[in-house]
């Protein structure tokens, strides 16, 4: 399994609007941060140029990391394939 970091998943407007939501909540909480995140599950090891084209494809916008309290991961329900998945398999 290879994992490769995304953009941000929200607008700061949208995770300004999170974080107003949580403050309401739990007034300690100062700051939060969405991510996308690929996985690719490769059947066998990649080789230099096939590791390269696919960090290419899938390096994206502003990858910087903040500073991380707590993590909490959203997936699509187990097996669940997106039209988007099955494309990019084919690209890739």
């Amino acid at each position: 399994m290879i994992t490769l970091l995304g953009t941000s998943a929200y607008s700061d407007f949208r995770i300004q609007k999170l974080l107003m939501q949580l403050q309401v909540i739990n007034p300690s909480i100062k700051s939060i941060s969405s991510r996308f995140v690929h996985l690719a599950d490769v059947k066998e090891e990649l080789n230099a140029v096939e590791l390269n084209t696919l960090t290419a494809l899938l390096t994206y916008g502003e990858t910087e990391v903040a500073e991380v309290a707590a993590n909490l991961w959203v997936f699509p329900r187990f097996g669940t394939i997106s039209p988007w998945a099955s494309k990019a398999t084919d690209i890739a």
